[in-house]
């Protein structure tokens, strides 16, 4: 399909298909096993590789053997597939609360699944004498909502739950540049310049995100992130302290302090009223430089009907 390998010299599909509510074998291993193909077949050159692992995407159907590692379903739950995700979402469907502990505990077992196959990539790295010359970069698009705030599945909200996901540097000079850990609030566009300066290239004047090597994040808005779907048309700007919540459509607000309030139960913006009015200012400045600067959206994406019905069992398409 236009844009899946748009860019990138070679293009190995390795992923399980679906449809609908059916059962897939899903098979990370397949992943893996044409990254170590590839890293072989390259361990004398210096290559990029991009490996993209479905799981713990949803459905959440843990390959054997880490279905049910975590728990034994006592009660009947909904099959965990998008469809019914979808519709305990949006209360067309009840879900017991034991029913809802299943879903995490499939969905924790697809993460097991997952961790599993990066130990094997590690392995391979090392068996094929490349570990100590390879960058490891480890990073998500989203997360996922149990209700935390109402919600089930993912890209319909900006609170901690579908936002906060993990970012791991792993390889030669990235705890020099880096240290152990970064402590404030980073973004995913920082990874381009990030790999930039890992490698001595330098980014195109179109990327102003700053890399992850800068020790403090500089004053101001750190991070932005927007809801996927319109029914849910939330967006989220961050500070090095504080967060805003702004629904584009009745402009209402709620302001967090993640300090204090790392799973965003309170909302300030009552309380705080001259902090919430100049966040709410901040980030409407902000957001006008954004739009400026806006990518104009393309026209000549193709998607052939196999992705689409993929893309559809997994609910970005409906």
């Amino acid at each position: 399909d236009t844009l899946v390998h748009e860019g990138f010299d070679e293009f190995i599909p390795a992923l399980e298909t679906f449809t609908g509510t059916r059962r897939p074998e899903r098979e990370p291993g397949k992943v893996t096993d044409a990254a170590k193909d590839f890293i072989e077949r390259h361990r004398d050159e210096r290559f990029f590789l991009y490996l993209h692992y479905m799981q713990p995407h949803d459905p959440y159907f843990p390959p054997s053997p880490y279905a049910n590692e975590f728990t034994v379903d006592p009660v009947r739950a909904i099959t965990p597939d998008a469809e019914s995700i979808m519709a305990v979402s949006d209360r067309d469907r009840p879900l017991k609360p034991a029913a809802l502990d299943q879903l995490r505990a499939r969905y924790d077992e697809n993460l097991l699944s997952v961790d599993a196959e990066v130990g094997r990539l590690f392995d391979a790295l090392r068996a094929l004498g490349v570990a100590d010359d390879t960058v490891v970069i480890i990073a998500a698009d989203h997360g996922e909502a149990f209700f935390e705030h109402g919600l089930l599945s993912h890209n319909l909200s900006v609170y901690d739950e579908m936002t906060h996901i993990p970012l791991v540097l792993h390889g030669p000079g990235v705890q020099a540049a880096l240290g152990a850990r970064v402590e404030h609030v980073v973004s995913n566009v920082q990874l381009y310049p990030t790999i930039c300066g890992l490698f001595g290239v330098q980014p195109p004047p179109s990327v102003t995100a700053p890399p992850l090597f800068e020790p403090e994040p500089a004053p101001g808005i750190c991070a932005y992130a927007q809801a996927v779907f319109p029914e849910t048309p939330q967006e989220a700007y961050w500070w090095p302290r504080h967060k805003l919540v702004r629904d584009r459509y009745t402009a209402a607000i709620e302001v967090y302090d993640l300090e204090t309030d790392p799973g965003e139960r309170v909302n300030l913006a009552g309380v705080y009223p001259v902090l919430a009015d100049w966040l709410e200012a901040e980030a409407a400045a902000w957001r006008a430089g954004l739009d400026a600067g806006a990518i104009p959206p393309r026209d000549d994406v193709v998607i052939s009907p196999a992705r689409r019905e993929q893309l559809e069992a997994l609910g970005y398409l409906h």
